[in-house]
C-alpha cells in the first residue's frame, strides 16, 4: 500500500512538473496571443461603431449634434452621401469649444470616384480631388473654414457595407483658412457606421 502510495505521488509529481516545464512556453504562445489581441482591441478602440471625431489642433472635437450651448443642430449629427458620379461626402456636426465663441462646427471629407475601401489621399478643394474641410460657426452667423490643400493628409475608408448603406474610416489632414493666413490640424479622426443616404 506504501508502494502504491509513492508511486501515485510520483506520478502526480512528474505530471506537475512536465506541466511546469511546458507551462511557461503556453504562458509566452498566450501573452503573445494577448498582447496582439490587445493591440488589435487598442486599434479598434480607435474605430467607434458609431459616431464620428477627431481632434481639431489640440482640442477634442466630437460629432454630437449640438451647440455649444446644448441646442440641437437641425438635422443629423453625423452622415454620408453617395452620388451617381461616384462621389462621397462624409458629414458631422457637433459643438466645439476650441475656438472662442464658437457657436458648432462641422467636418466635411469629400471622395472623388470611390471605389470602396481604401487609402484615399487629401488634396485640394478643387477639381477632382478628394479632400476635407473644417468649418467653426459662431453665434452671429459668421465662420471660418479651412480646407486642405496638395498631399495634405489621407482619408481611409476601413469598411463599406453596401447592403446596409454603412461607412467607417479614419483621416488625417492639415487645412488653411480661406480668408487669413491660419492653419489648423485634423488629426485622429474616426468614424464608423455613418449611413449613407
Amino acid at each position: 500500500m506504501k508502494q502504491l502510495f509513492l508511486f501515485s505521488l510520483a506520478a502526480m509529481l512528474l505530471t506537475f512538473t512536465a506541466c511546469t516545464k511546458t507551462a511557461p512556453l503556453i504562458a509566452k504562445d498566450d501573452m503573445a496571443v494577448d498582447n496582439l489581441q490587445s493591440s488589435d482591441l487598442k486599434e479598434a478602440g480607435k474605430r467607434p461603431k458609431k459616431g464620428f471625431s477627431a481632434k481639431i489642433n489640440r482640442s477634442k472635437w466630437v460629432s454630437n449634434g449640438l451647440q455649444s450651448d446644448s441646442t440641437p443642430i437641425p438635422g443629423a449629427a453625423y452622415y454620408g452621401t453617395f452620388g451617381i458620379d461616384n462621389s462621397l461626402v462624409l458629414v458631422g456636426y457637433g459643438s466645439f469649444a476650441g475656438f472662442e465663441n464658437a457657436s458648432y462646427a462641422y467636418i466635411l471629407l469629400f471622395v472623388n470616384n470611390f471605389n470602396g475601401p481604401g487609402v484615399y489621399p487629401m488634396g485640394e478643394f478643387r477639381g477632382v480631388n478628394s479632400f476635407g474641410v473644417f468649418t467653426s460657426v459662431y453665434e452671429d452667423g459668421s465662420f471660418d473654414q479651412f480646407y486642405s490643400g496638395v498631399n495634405s493628409g489621407t482619408l481611409n475608408i476601413t469598411s463599406y457595407d453596401e447592403t446596409n448603406q454603412t461607412i467607417s474610416g479614419d483621416f488625417n489632414f492639415s487645412a488653411a483658412s480661406s480668408t487669413d493666413s491660419s492653419s489648423i490640424i485634423v488629426r485622429d479622426g474616426v468614424f464608423g457606421g455613418l449611413q449613407l443616404q
